[in-house]
């Protein structure tokens, strides 16, 4: 699990506390925000999405690993 460094600053950055964006994302309680800031849990594509329009940033820039394009070579090799 890899959340991008920056989200909390990118929080507090914008003035939200943890449990602003733990109400915005409908959780009860900040300790849950603060799970995905921590990296604890796994966070989906949709979670993503909601923390990225909460925050109103681009969710490649918050949550990178989503994407990430790995380029495969194929070769094809003649005799």
């Amino acid at each position: 699990m890899t959340v991008n460094i920056s989200l909390r600053e990118v929080r507090k950055n914008k003035g939200k506390t943890a449990q602003e964006m733990a109400t915005e994302l409908g959780y009860k309680s900040k300790v849950s925000y603060y799970n995905i800031e921590n990296d604890e849990v796994e966070v989906t594509l949709s979670m993503a999405e909601k923390i990225s329009k909460v925050l109103n940033e681009p969710i490649e820039k918050l949550f990178p690993k989503f994407f990430r394009q790995e380029v495969q070579e194929n070769r094809t090799l003649i005799f």
